[in-house]
């Protein structure tokens, strides 16, 4: 009976070794070993218990997990074991910390101590030092794996080193020590890899991301989260527990909207698993990404869920993080006292007790910014200077810093030293920038910056120094188009999923019923591949800025007129003749509120819903021309127009200061000069037409017939890859398309083609794009704004990509004999030495005289060089 018993507990034993690395494999293994042991084999059974536990973490619910290990704790007793027993309770110590249940994991590890010495004694150190951590009680969690780790080198004990190493690495990480945790985690891979340890290892490679991520290397961070979620999915069939880590990834690349989408997926995913740890850590990520998506509402509700949670598992420290976002969201929505002041000082003092810097500062950076609106100057230049100290580590730290530099000296009185500190941190912005590939993670971490913009904006109107107001129009605006994106290192893989989305998409147009549900999850599939592919292309170094006098001289007889934002109040800097001026405009909810009547106007008008709404329409964009242009110097020449965001969707030909004259629009002046200076190439003419537009092909054959060797492509044969070698070796293009601009994800803005779309992301792998570019569809030159007010679209991706000018609409263009007439004469006055801002103004003036004419002529833009 003795050798059974021992054979037994031999099998159980490997089944431990077995559990972290394939752990669904041990759940089946384990439960047959346990139905061939009889009730008797108390010591076997909880051996083999203990393993289904440690199994049940990676491959099954929290629950169960908990519920294993406390039947191996009362087998260990049934034994007299009490090794067995302290092991047990180790094991049950740790299911009960991932489900949040730390005041009971202490209380078990408390009994396991009880009689245990040596490498054991280390063992349960190891395990309080992990509930320590959850906990937040970041000091005296060092100290005990500081006491443990030795004791595992004595005993070359490899697994135990190895977790050792991994969980102090992320404490020191959470306190800014970025160098020593990449050591540890170094260390603790290599150890993981010599003894087999698969899935360890790949959340150390998660972990590593983290310290790319706390460096500001985004690329790295999200090819390393890729790695390592592709394995975890591989060996346990989910990567829930490290989507929390990914959520704060994409909030530092300032996808609020995509972070918000995914903590509230992975929020969910861990309640039902009974996480309740991750749950909590998943709602504080989902509160901080609808605070910063600007839904205040469900911010407060979420920082009070995680407190809360936080609270039932006596984790002070993550509970304090919850409340900050609570205050942070109060003040955003305006309610301003001193209390906040206090609770956000006290939660700071939590924070730097258990060396959490970051958040930390954040908690002293908003209680002196409510400090300085409510008049405490003194108070809140103490908590703003110890921020402004820190000069190293985490960008968003640095920028942070810079922030609460400017913001101590002008409340100090010394405005030049606030303005030399917001020039410094969009400097480091810059840099930040331009190290990135993809477009969309340059858009987002915009939002860094935009705090110092409107900083230094601020000072600048106080100077009442229009070229410094310029100036500093200029730092806040269109700062990531100025650089070229990076395509992909894998373009292959990038160009087969991009054909692949498009025949998935075209056959969703017209699938029904459970087709639809099929289609659309390959089609989310193929556009989470593309894009993340994109995000972890490298950039290059920041460009140089253009200077002011030689934005001004290449005016010549032009006027520019650049509008900002400032407290929902609109301002305009004008340049005329190298003067600069600088003039207070009015409330822009206001105009807003009229750009929307006027827009909303001319989408009926498209719709050829009655000649009653033309006369409406034109009083409505005189209203709109008086607030933008009334109190302006405009001149009668050649208008530059650089809108704010909020107002690039403005039909400008129906304002009356714009019609009967040439008008260029442009993303930021920088960009119209960059365009302006840009040589003109040589090249073939080509003309396209997308399907489903009834006049397009009648459009494009008569634009053809204009130029002599045209490249002509009807609706049949204008398939995406056609459209883009043609483009390559193209001077001039027209394309005469549906266009769909994509809210979600702006990268996959397209233009519909014979095969299917043509996306932001294939513009982007091209060598070279066209001089100029016609897209006479619906809103082919609309784009929107996500984080940092960053403009995104095909518009803005032409422009970005080398596209000299480009017309384009910014409404819905009727499909009509008028638009085919304007597109016409556009072309003839390009032939006869017009530029194509004189060109399309002459075309519109000629066309909008009836109601299908202004709405055709009104939708369309210049943008870029004019």
């Amino acid at each position: 009976m003795s050798s059974v018993v021992d054979e037994s507990v031999v099998a159980a034993s490997m089944l431990i070794d077995r559990a972290r690395i394939h752990p669904r494999r041990t759940l089946v293994d384990g439960n047959l070993l346990l139905n061939t042991l009889g009730s008797s084999d108390h010591r076997a059974r909880a051996i083999v218990l203990r393993a289904l536990s440690i199994a049940g973490r990676y491959a099954t619910t929290i629950r169960e997990s908990i519920s294993y290990a406390e039947s191996a704790v009362s087998e260990a007793e049934a034994a007299a074991d009490l090794e067995l027993g302290a092991r047990a309770r180790m094991t049950l110590a740790g299911s009960l910390a991932l489900a949040g249940e730390n005041a009971r994991a202490d209380a078990v590890l408390e009994e396991a101590s009880a009689t245990a010495t040596g490498l054991l004694a280390a063992e349960i150190d190891f395990q309080r030092g992990s509930v320590l951590s959850r906990m937040g009680e970041s000091t005296r969690a060092l100290e005990t794996y500081g006491a443990a780790l030795p004791v595992f080198l004595e005993h070359d004990d490899q697994e135990s080193v190895a977790m050792t190493l991994h969980n102090q690495a992320l404490l020191k990480l959470n306190a800014g020590d970025i160098a020593g945790a990449e050591l540890d985690l170094r260390r603790a891979s290599d150890l993981y890899e010599g003894i087999g340890q698969i899935v360890p290892r790949a959340f150390v490679d998660h972990n590593l991301g983290m310290v790319a991520a706390r460096r500001g290397d985004i690329p790295t961070a999200l090819q390393l989260f890729d790695v390592s979620e592709r394995e975890l999915r591989g060996l346990l069939g989910s990567a829930a527990e490290v989507q929390v880590s990914r959520v704060e990834i994409l909030l530092s690349a300032g996808l609020f909207r995509e972070a918000l989408a995914l903590a509230v997926d992975t929020a969910g995913s861990m309640h039902e698993a009974g996480l309740g740890e991750d749950e909590a850590e998943a709602r504080l990520v989902g509160a901080q990404a609808s605070l910063l998506a600007g839904d205040v509402e469900l911010a407060l509700r979420w920082a009070d869920i995680a407190a809360e949670l936080f609270d039932q598992q006596r984790r002070v420290v993550w509970a304090a993080s919850a409340r900050l976002v609570g205050i942070q969201a109060q003040y955003q929505a305006g309610a301003i006292n001193p209390a906040l002041i206090v609770e956000a000082k006290e939660i700071a003092t939590v924070l730097e007790t258990e060396g959490q810097v970051i958040p930390a500062f954040n908690a002293r950076l908003t209680a002196g910014r409510i400090g300085l609106e409510l008049g405490l100057v003194t108070e809140a230049i103490e908590d703003l200077a110890r921020v402004a100290e820190q000069r190293t580590g985490p960008v968003e730290l640095r920028l942070q810093s810079w922030l609460a530099t400017a913001l101590v000296r002008q409340a100090t009185g010394n405005t030049a030293g606030a303005d030399a500190a917001a020039r410094a941190g969009m400097r480091l912005l810059d840099e930040y920038q331009a190290a990135l590939g993809a477009t969309d993670i340059r858009t987002g971490v915009e939002r860094h910056g935009a705090e110092l913009g409107e900083l230094g904006l601020r000072l600048a109107l106080n100077s009442s120094n229009p070229r410094r107001v310029f100036a500093w129009m200029e730092r806040s605006r269109a700062r990531a188009l100025r650089h070229r994106p990076v395509t992909p290192s894998d373009d292959r893989a990038q160009a087969a999923d991009l054909a692949e989305l498009r025949r998935v998409s075209m056959e969703l147009r017209a699938a029904e019923g459970n087709e639809v549900r099929e289609l659309g999850r390959q089609e989310r599939a193929l556009q989470e591949s593309i894009r993340d592919r994109g995000r972890v292309a490298r950039g290059g170094r920041s460009k140089s800025r253009a200077a002011l006098p030689d934005i001004a001289k290449s005016l010549g007889k032009k006027t520019l007129v650049e509008f900002a934002s400032l407290d929902d109040r609109l301002w305009a800097v004008t340049i005329r003749d190298g003067r600069f001026s600088v003039a207070g405009l009015g409330p822009e909810p206001v105009v807003l509120a009229e750009l929307e009547s006027l827009r909303f106007m001319m989408r009926r008008l498209a719709r050829g819903r009655g000649n009653a709404s033309n006369d409406l329409a034109r009083q409505v964009a005189g209203r709109l021309d008086e607030m933008l242009f009334g109190s302006l110097d405009t001149g009668i020449g050649p208008l530059v127009v650089i809108p704010t965001p909020a107002l690039h969707a403005t039909p400008w030909a129906t304002l009356p200061t714009c019609r009967g004259r040439s008008v260029t629009v442009a993303p930021s002046a920088e960009l119209w000069w960059r365009a302006s200076m840009r040589r003109r190439r040589s090249g073939a003419v080509v003309v396209a037409a997308g399907p489903d537009l009834a006049l397009a092909e009648t459009e494009t054959r008569e634009v053809g017939a204009l130029y002599r060797g045209a490249v002509m492509m009807g609706p049949d044969h204008s398939t995406v890859e056609e459209i883009r070698n043609v483009l390559d070796r193209a001077a001039t293009a027209h394309i005469a398309s549906h266009a769909t601009f994509e809210t979600e994800n702006p990268m996959f803005s397209s233009l519909r083609l014979a095969d299917g779309d043509l996306t932001v992301y294939d513009l982007e792998r091209m060598r070279r794009l066209p001089d100029l570019v016609v897209l006479s569809a619906c809103d082919s030159g609309f784009s929107d704004t996500h984080a940092g007010e960053e403009l995104m679209g095909l518009g803005s991706a032409l422009i970005s990509l080398g596209t000299r000018t480009l017309v384009a609409s910014v409404g819905l263009v009727p499909d009509s004999d008028a638009t085919r007439e304007l597109m016409v004469g556009f072309h003839r006055g390009l032939i006869s030495g017009l530029s194509p801002s004189e060109a399309l103004n002459e075309a519109q003036v000629g066309i909008d005289g009836t109601s299908a004419g202004y709405v055709a002529a009104a939708s369309f833009v210049c943008i870029g060089a004019g």
